[in-house]
């Protein structure tokens, strides 16, 4: 059996780049078209498009992890946007420009065992100003940013 293209974490992470560019690329290209958007039963005969480039470049972005004040959550958000743009444009520096940068669980909010009114109070909105910013440099770079936040 020949094996042309072994496993490694580098080809795992250019495969699961790939799909997730040429997914979202046909839904938008579907979606701009006006066509249906839809996933077929086997999952595997839906409509393909080119990804725009051969190749992905992906960094992974792992940040420090600052909980904001349940209370008071407003300052500490802001901060932690500053720190993630700053990071953005410092990861899209350093040794070139990358296509996706995948952040961590929570870079706007950090972790803590918040109460249920705590929680809701550092929620951010979708669409929002958080992500009207991070939104930005993505379209500065032309790139993908993915990151989790309450």
């Amino acid at each position: 059996m020949s094996n042309s293209h072994p496993v490694s974490r580098r080809n795992l992470i250019a495969g699961a780049a790939a799909l997730a560019g040429a997914a979202a690329g046909g839904a938008v290209q579907a979606a701009a078209a006006g066509a249906p958007v839809s996933v077929p039963a086997n999952g595997r005969e839906y409509a393909r498009v080119p990804l725009r480039r051969e190749t992905v470049s992906v960094a992974a972005v792992q940040t420090r992890v600052r909980a904001v004040d349940g209370k008071a959550p407003a300052a500490g958000i802001r901060a932690n946007l500053a720190h993630m743009l700053e990071l953005i444009d410092k990861v899209q520096f350093y040794g070139g420009t990358k296509d996706l940068l995948c952040f961590h669980e929570f870079p706007l909010q950090g972790w803590y065992p918040w109460d249920r009114a705590e929680l809701e109070r550092l929620c951010i909105d979708l669409p929002g100003p958080e992500t009207g910013e991070i939104a930005a440099r993505a379209k500065r770079y032309g790139c993908y940013i993915q990151f989790g936040a309450y």
